[in-house]
């Protein structure tokens, strides 16, 4: 194998995460029926067994329309 990451053999370990989330809903106005959703991860656990990488934290934002 070329690169050490190909191999699933040398892929494992285990993550705990902590979460937190806020949804935003507009129901009147121009943004009505549009959702804002934010959540940001941090890791409390990480012991991985080979070549990767592990995780400072995660960040997700994304916007829904609601009908």
């Amino acid at each position: 194998m070329m690169a050490p990451t190909s191999r699933t053999d040398l892929r494992c370990g285990s993550r705990i995460d902590l979460l937190f989330g806020i949804n935003l809903i507009a129901s009147e106005g121009k943004l009505q029926d549009n959702r804002l959703a934010i959540e940001v991860g941090l890791p409390i656990y990480q012991y991985l067994d080979g070549p990767q990488l592990e995780m400072d934290y995660r960040l997700t934002v994304g916007r829904q329309l609601v009908f």
